[in-house]
């Protein structure tokens, strides 16, 4: 689904006043995936981080695709920080797919809950599909709008990809834990090695890191939870995994990591 889409900002537009004839023109378009930071608007603004906008795209299927009976194709959308809807429409505005919420919608920074969950759904198959995505954005203020693009495929395939990048992801997660528990284990043996203690924490640290960037996190707490301390606790991660491995390589290799952490 990378391409052009229509761009409206400010606005929450529904399939019944969504302009989609050719004459009609939107604020902008904006080439998804990207952020919406810094992009001009066809009066002369241009737009900063925080704000809503709706965005539309149109798709046209296949004939061997949009023509067999019950056809259905899948829509994965990553998490992009911000909350979300999205919903399918055919030509005439008959709606293909359900409503999909990611996070509260609203246009009251107040009231936002940005998500942390990647979605997937089900999509009707059509000559022409119409994907309305309406988004809200007050809490992630460096990267602003669709900056992961969403993909669209044949119903199973989608699913056994996804059933593959997740089988993949938690067998790293997996080994990364083992790995750490193992150091730490050999920590209690010998705790004059603090070399196995350092290096037990980062892998602990890349562990969570992972489980949280391949956006596993959501699997576990759902969308009900403080986006804010969420994200201090990436960063603090982040920071602990870096002073995890400095202590790690002074340990093994005390003068080449002296000489090289004061170089900088």
């Amino acid at each position: 689904m990378q391409g052009e889409w229509a761009f409206y900002w400010r606005q929450f537009l529904d399939e019944d006043n969504l302009p989609l004839d050719q004459d009609s023109k939107p604020d902008a378009y904006l080439s998804v995936p990207n952020v919406w930071n810094g992009l001009v608007l066809a009066n002369g603004t241009v737009i900063k981080g925080p704000g809503f906008a709706t965005l539309w795209l149109k798709i046209l299927l296949p004939q061997s695709l949009s023509e067999a009976p019950l056809k259905f194709l899948r829509i994965v959308v990553r998490p992009i920080d911000s909350p979300y809807t999205m919903q399918v429409f055919d030509s005439s505005r008959k709606p293909l797919s359900e409503l999909i919420h990611s996070g509260d919608l609203q246009q009251d920074a107040e009231l936002v809950i940005p998500p942390k969950h990647a979605k997937d759904f089900p999509v009707y198959a059509a000559a022409e599909l119409i994907v309305v995505w309406r988004i809200s954005n007050h809490h992630y203020h460096a990267f602003a709008g669709p900056w992961l693009v969403p993909e669209i495929g044949e119903e199973a395939s989608i699913v056994s990809k996804l059933k593959t990048n997740r089988a993949t992801d938690f067998l790293l997660i997996g080994i990364t834990l083992a790995a750490g528990l193992y150091h730490w284990i050999l920590f209690l043996l010998r705790p004059k090695d603090f070399a196995t203690f350092w290096f037990g924490l980062f892998c602990f640290c890349i562990a969570f890191i992972v489980l949280y960037v391949n956006e596993h996190i959501g699997d576990f707490l759902g969308e009900a939870f403080n986006y804010s301390n969420l994200q201090r606790l990436l960063v603090s991660l982040i920071n602990l995994d870096i002073i995890s491995l400095v202590y790690f390589l002074r340990n093994i290799i005390p003068q080449e990591a002296k000489i090289n952490f004061q170089c900088y």
